[in-house]
């Protein structure tokens, strides 16, 4: 193996440390995709494939402690029961497939796609590290709200018998790994939105003027000042290769299409059924009159995890359309460069650009079946809002 070849995929210590949050409560819990050891990434180790294991099988035997002990209480009940199994049972198989997904398949690929934004960044000059702070500390509010969430989920166990928080353990593991997991997909759009405002940022200073900001470590938020800043800095329109820059980025972006969109069908899946389950075992508890002093949380905590996913679901379509408005803004600064550019090198390299994102402009595609937009999420709401109308039809009427 040559020196070169390595050199490039030596990972930089600003760059790991953006992802840490995740990677490191990702291995604690053994859902991490890939493994960084010596700044070198690689899949994970057979040993972690085992620990990920006997992880899985003391979820399941969690699992069944609740339904055998807990759920027992609701067997004369019927239906009730049978959604309380049914929402359990998916939760269970939602949690194996992503943990398949993650821990033992595409780990090669997985890697791969790690050194490829790093070597993204080298290509587009931002190992400065000030974005690369700014998605870390997204990361860090994104990874400690999730814990303080399920922190109080599993509370409720404590509060309902503390034997049952024993199994409760289990249910939020499950449910903790693969909002992790869509979480960490979540924040892998504000890589490539923050990748794409910078390409935009060169853009505007070639036809504005560049600009500098005296207090620029300070800032926070990616801000389009700041942006311009930063790109003033390292990049020259006419001089750097910003047309590779494009098509760097939307192969990137293609292959954490392929490597996440199967979390996004899992995600959708899981926010329909729980949400229409859970409202299925709320109306059939208070029918039967099973919301008390003593069960209220229960019937609480399902409507909260639902009110999360919801959550997720509209920070995950929020940042695609942000995404592909930043791509619509990069093809209305070529064309002004085009109007302003008669011939010459300017103008062929604009001309590229607007080729690439006119040819295959990044689209998050869940297997072709529909297209992650800002809109898709109002959508889902209609389509469960009708069902449960219709539900509460057949199940009061």
């Amino acid at each position: 193996m040559s020196t070169e070849y390595l050199s490039k995929d030596i990972l930089e210590e600003v760059y790991i440390r953006s992802f840490s949050p995740f990677y490191t409560l990702e291995m604690i819990l053994g859902t991490s995709r890939v493994y960084v050891h010596d700044r070198f990434v690689m899949g994970p180790t057979f040993t972690q494939k085992v620990y990920s294991l006997i992880c899985a099988m003391i979820t399941f035997s969690m699992y069944a402690y609740v339904a055998v002990t807990y759920f027992q209480q609701y067997r004369d009940y019927g239906l009730l029961y049978y959604a309380y199994m049914a929402l359990l049972v998916f939760h269970y198989i939602n949690f194996i497939a992503n943990f398949v997904h993650v821990r033992f398949r595409n780990t090669e690929a997985n890697a791969k796609f790690y050194i490829q934004m790093q070597q993204l960044d080298r290509l587009m000059r931002l190992d400065h590290g000030c974005i690369n702070n700014i998605l870390y500390l997204y990361n860090v509010y994104t990874v400690v709200s999730s814990m303080c969430i399920m922190a109080l989920v599993f509370s409720s166990g404590l509060f309902l018998h503390y034997l049952l928080a024993v199994g409760f353990i289990g249910i939020c593991y499950g449910i903790l790994c693969c909002t992790l997991e869509w979480l960490h997909c979540a924040s892998l759009l504000i890589y490539f939105f923050l990748r794409m405002r910078f390409i935009n940022a060169i853009l505007v200073n070639y036809l504005e003027g560049k600009i500098f900001i005296a207090d620029a470590h300070k800032c926070r938020l990616p801000r389009k000042r700041l942006m311009r800043h930063l790109a003033a800095l390292t990049n020259d329109f006419e001089l750097s290769p910003v047309d590779e820059y494009v098509k760097a980025l939307f192969s990137t972006f293609t292959d954490f299409q392929n490597l996440y969109r199967f979390q996004l069908l899992q995600f959708f899946s899981i926010f329909f059924v729980h949400t229409l389950c859970g409202f299925a075992i709320e109306i059939l508890g208070a029918q039967k009159g099973l919301v008390n002093q003593y069960t209220w949380v229960e019937f609480l905590d399902m409507p909260t995890i639902a009110a999360c996913y919801l959550l997720l679901a509209v920070v995950i379509c929020v940042r695609c359309e942000v995404f592909q408005r930043e791509v619509k803004q990069t093809k209305r600064l070529c064309i002004t460069i085009l109007s302003q550019q008669y011939n010459g090198n300017i103008r062929e390299k604009a001309k590229r650009i607007l080729q690439t994102v006119s040819a295959c402009p990044p689209e998050l595609s869940v297997y072709g079946m529909w297209t992650i937009r800002g809109t898709v999420v109002i959508h889902i709401i209609n389509v469960i809002t009708t069902l449960m109308i219709a539900m509460l039809q057949f199940m009061i009427l």
